[in-house]
């Protein structure tokens, strides 16, 4: 075989190896985009629950708690409860 005739085979092999590349790249593509988009939303999703779960709690001076929230999360369950037993009591 002759120079050129090597180097044409040679470039039909590179050639028929892109083509391949290719084709498998199209496959993909569609599938990833689609990928993309559920992930997306799942995570725009999630974003959305945690900033549902932040609470913000009016007329309690911060850092009051110090190192015992549970007291403090006690005592206004305390005062709700005996509230609420009030306003019953007035019906």
């Amino acid at each position: 075989m002759t120079k050129l005739e090597n180097r044409i085979i040679e470039a039909e092999g590179r050639v028929g190896a892109n083509e391949d590349t290719a084709r498998r790249h199209e496959q993909a593509i569609p599938y990833l985009l689609h990928r993309e988009i559920h992930l997306s939303v799942q995570c725009e999703d999630m974003q959305n629950r945690l900033r549902r779960n932040n609470l913000r709690i009016y007329r309690v001076p911060e850092g009051s708690e110090g190192n015992h929230q549970w007291r403090l999360k006690s005592d206004e369950e305390k005062e709700r409860v005996k509230r609420e037993r009030e306003r019953e009591r007035e019906k």
